[in-house]
Formats: C-alpha cells, structure tokens, sequence
C-alpha cells in the first residue's frame, strides 16, 4: 500500500514540477508550499509524510538550477545560486556552480555584496560567455574576497574566448591572493583563451600577478582586452605575459601600484596600452629577451625606482615606443639607469617629460643604450630631460629636439646623431 501511495505521490511531484516553468518564483514557492500541506489531509503517517514533503522540495530544487535564469540564458549569483553576499560564509561552490553554468553567450549577474572563495573558480571551454558585476568595481560595491591558502590563483580561464568580465573587485582576505585571473595555466588546455576582454576589474593584493596571461603549450597568437583595470600588488606583477607568443593585448586606463613590475612581458608578447599610471613599482615595464611591438601611450609614473628595463639579445627586432609621458624620476636610486635598453630593436621616447624636484635624482637620470645588431639603438625625439645629457652606453642615437634642463633652466640640446662614444661621466 505504501509503494503505491509513494509512485501516486512522485508522479504528483513531477507534474507539480513541470507545470512550473511560466510561473514567477513566488508563484512556484506558493505551489510548493500548498503541495506540502496538502499531505496533511492524506491517511497516511507521518514519516510517509515527511518524506513526500523532502522528495516535493527535492524536486523543486533540482529543477530550480537546470533552469536557473527567468529569462532563458541569463543567471544571477545570489537568486540562481544561493551565494552569500555578507561574506559571512563560503560561497565558494555557489560561484563554481555559477561560472561553471553560465553558458556560450550567456550572462551571468553578480550583485553588489562580498563573496568569500577559498580555493580557485575554473572557468572552462567558454565561448561569448559575459560576467557583469552590478556595481563597479572602482567603487568596491562587487567583491570576491580570498580566504584560501596564500599564493592562490582567484579565477582560472582555460579554453575561454570572447568572454567579457565586468564590473567586479578581487582582494585578499584571510589569505593573500597570488593571481587574480590566470588563463591556460592548469591543464588540460582544450584550446587557446583568446578575445577575451577585462573592464573595470580591480585586483588588490596579488603577489604573483593580477592578471597572468600564460601558454607554454601550445604556442599560440591570442588577444586580451583590458579597459580601467587596477591592481595593486603586493609584489609580483600587475599583468605578466609570459611564455607564449601573444599576438597583440591592449590596455586601456590601467593603474599598477606597488608592483615588483607593473608590466612584465617575459619573454613573448606584445602590448599597447594607453594611459597606463605606474605608481610605486621597483621597474614600470620589463621586456625579457624576445618580444613583439610595445608601445606606452600617455603613460604616467610616480614614485617608481625604473621606468624601462629591456634585458639582452632578442630573436627579432621589433620597436618599442613611449610617447607623450609624464614621468617623476625622483625615487630613482642613485647608480640605477631610469631606462635600460639592450634591446635588438630601436627604442623611440617621442614628447616626454622627465622631471624631478630634486637635485640629486635630476643629475642622476641615465638611460643605457647599448645595440646588439643593426636594427638597435634609440631615437629620442622632443624630450624633457631633469639634468644634463642622460645617455650612456655604445648604442646607436638619434636626439632631434630635446631639452636638458642641466638644472640651470632648460636649454636645447643639439641634433646628435651616430655613436655614443663614452658614458656621461659622473655628477
């Protein structure tokens, strides 16, 4: 008698749970509770009861997260998934449920609050998927927290193209976080993440990288977008490209404090960024041995011991320009060449100003320029300069127009072309 009561009684459930779809959530909680009371008027007892309430909203629950989203294809965090936005506990499996739901040209909401993940959310094989925070990130209104294990990597994207991440914070917690987004590093890689793009992602704590595009298998010719990106280190890097050949990232409105290096490109890859603001950093921009085209547009330093460091021979020589800079060198340590160039490549600085308050770091200034091959050397062209003539080194150098303020006011440097013959003694 009982089986036949529990088949009656699940086939009920299942119909309950099928005729749900066009009702609101209210609506399907009403039918669910008016269901469960509906078991009081059934002879039959009260464990036979309590079991068809548990299978009833079993049911519901299962059928709740395969059709998680209202509106077909869209997903939000908190309703959908049941993350906590107090912090106050784990939300580490409602927001692997979440990325790992959202789907090709999907959109998955995260609303305002903070979200505590103890071990890295892996974002896989998606294609088109969008990520929006509903608060901007400059603001801190949407924020995933780490309170892992120190060093963690935040967000792993393996195999991820066109995807869009927007509007959300990623700060250490009780654990200091290592990366917050990393793409490719955790096999298997199914394919390549490419065209993905990062706006107003705010990274605070990262001690590895803030954002770490890496591929050592296979070699690839992948894209990255980053739009008002911060990241504030705690050492490392704010964005590392490294071990791959990087066809082309650009950066807009990027802000890099606090880094070992603000910018590593070690050893492939190419980048542009526009308005990039270096603050505080040991080196501003590191290029290793090979590397594509560079270039730093309306870019703004403070407080930062190296601006450029180029190191050794690369494969081919490809350019790196700097142009229309505002650049305070007055954290140089003395004996430490602001830009280092021993690149294959020219090196072209176009309508900066190098300026310092003080004297000492003024007289200081000093770019290295030595040439490996013919295509090396640097131009330098309408610049500022805090002292005296800074170049030092056997590279090849072109000065059209630059200033050196010698710290007797500025005066017009003359046209130099050829050899630097020996390095610009001692002040």
């Amino acid at each position: 008698m009982n089986d036949n009561v529990i088949d009656y009684f699940t086939r009920k459930a299942l119909e309950l749970v099928s005729g749900l779809g066009k009702r609101t959530r209210e609506q399907r909680r009403a039918a669910l509770l008016d269901s469960i009371r509906s078991y009081r008027h059934i002879s039959i007892n009260w464990r036979l009861r309590t079991l068809l309430a548990v299978l009833t909203f079993a049911l519901l629950t299962t059928w709740e997260v395969a059709v998680a989203a209202q509106t077909p294809g869209v997903y939000d965090l908190i309703k959908d998934f049941g993350a906590d936005p107090s912090g106050a506990t784990d939300s580490t499996a409602a927001v692997q449920s979440f990325f790992s739901a959202v789907g090709d040209g999907d959109v998955g909401l995260i609303p305002q609050g903070i979200y505590s993940i103890t071990s890295t959310i892996n974002v896989y094989g998606q294609a088109g998927a969008r990520f929006s925070g509903l608060g901007p990130a400059t603001s801190g209104q949407t924020i995933f927290r780490w309170d892992g294990a120190d060093g963690g990597i935040v967000f792993a994207l393996n195999g991820v193209e066109t995807g869009y991440f927007k509007d959300f914070s990623i700060t250490s917690g009780s654990g200091q976080i290592g990366v917050c987004m990393d793409t490719d590093e955790i096999f298997p890689i199914p394919h390549i993440s490419s065209d993905n793009r990062y706006d107003d992602i705010s990274c605070s704590g990262s001690t590895i990288a803030g954002f770490r595009f890496s591929h050592t298998n296979p070699a690839n010719d992948d894209m990255h977008f980053l739009t008002d990106v911060s990241v504030q280190c705690n050492g490392g890097s704010g964005i590392s490209v490294e071990g791959h050949e990087s066809k082309f990232n650009l950066v807009r409105n990027g802000s890099f404090s606090n880094c070992d290096v603000g910018i590593a490109i070690v050893p492939f890859g190419s980048l542009h960024a526009w308005n990039p603001r270096f603050t505080n950093n040991k080196i501003d921009l590191h290029l290793a041995d090979p590397f594509d085209t560079i270039a730093l547009y309306h870019p703004i330093s403070v407080g930062s011991q190296q601006l450029l460091r180029m190191d050794g021979e690369s494969e081919a020589p490809w350019p790196v320009l700097i142009e229309n800079g505002d650049f305070d060198v007055s954290n140089i340590p003395a004996g430490t060449n602001a830009i280092q160039n021993l690149g294959p490549g020219p090196l072209i600085l176009k309508g900066n100003n190098f300026h310092s308050s003080s004297v000492g770091a003024s007289s200081a200034f000093a770019i290295l320029n030595v040439t490996f091959g013919s295509g090396g050397g640097l131009s330098s062209m309408g610049n500022v300069y805090p002292g005296g003539s800074p170049f030092q080194g056997n590279g090849h150098l072109v000065s059209i127009g630059d200033i050196f303020n010698g710290g007797v006011g500025q005066t017009s440097a003359p046209i130099v072309t050829g050899l630097i013959l020996s390095a610009r003694p001692a002040e």
